[in-house]
């Protein structure tokens, strides 16, 4: 169990959705929270809730596509608090378009952010994390683990991250460190509103998603149990192992529940 009383957390993408809710999570745990995302005036909304409840919050202006303002935000968290043991990669773009009509640009935005915002993210922070024993936390999704159709540069991205963080969690066997990765289905956030791309069918096709101040308790407990790796709903881990048994039926409901993007 990991106390985060005391402890300092840095949350990206912190402005709306999973990331605003679990750094306000975090901070009703005691922890002092650095939020980090685009959006400055949000990122202030979120943060004065923090602090209004008496809970310590900074804010920093953020682009996590580029590895030097990832550095600048591990800077200004110790400059802040003194210290960093929770690094929560959250930020995130997506897509909602078939790979035959997707622009080759919309792969590249989302690779961006998504893989190489979270590795910037952890290269900066991983000193540091090693010094308090703390804990490397990323947001991925179902669709890191399971293709779906109309998101195949979101799927590959995701994918991305567990492959690093697979290989980062041997690495740092013994060190006190632990690497949490959180798999989300559909959660109602503004990500799918701000997609790079998506086809006419998209909105119509989105299913009811969990709340994403749901999704981020899940997170936090994750995170404070040192957990491996969490999927949520039950639904998608009866998915996940049905597909290790017939990958092929999964295609074929997969397809259908997504087929109006052929159409």
């Amino acid at each position: 169990m990991l106390d985060l009383s005391g402890r300092t957390v840095v949350v990206t993408g912190s402005s709306t959705g999973i990331g605003a809710c679990a750094a306000k999570s975090f901070a009703r745990r005691g922890a002092k929270v650095v939020l980090a995302a685009r959006r400055l005036m949000e990122l202030e909304k979120v943060a004065s809730e923090i602090r209004a409840a008496g809970g310590e919050a900074h804010v920093l202006e953020c682009d996590v596509a580029s590895a030097e303002a990832n550095e600048a935000l591990v800077k200004f968290a110790i400059e802040k608090t003194g210290r960093l043991d929770v690094f929560v990669a959250n930020a995130g773009r997506t897509m909602e378009e078939t790979f035959a009509r997707a622009k080759l640009d919309t792969f590249r935005q989302i690779m961006e952010v998504n893989y190489f915002g979270s590795l910037y993210g952890f290269k900066a922070a991983l000193p540091h994390v090693l010094a308090q024993k703390g804990q490397l936390v990323c947001v991925s999704s179902f669709t890191g683990k399971r293709g779906v159709p109309t998101r195949s540069g979101y799927a590959a991205s995701k994918h991305a991250l567990h492959g690093l963080l697979d290989s980062l969690r041997i690495e740092l066997l013994g060190s006190g460190v632990g690497v949490t990765v959180y798999c989300p289905g559909f959660v109602d956030t503004e990500i799918r509103d701000r997609a790079v791309e998506r086809h006419e069918h998209a909105a119509a096709m989105r299913p009811k998603g969990m709340s994403p101040e749901e999704a981020g308790e899940i997170l936090v407990r994750a995170t404070v149990r040192r957990k491996r790796e969490v999927v949520t709903p039950f639904f998608l881990r009866m998915v996940l192992r049905l597909n290790v048994l017939a990958p092929g039926v999964v295609d074929r409901l997969l397809r259908r529940r997504f087929q109006k993007a052929f159409e």
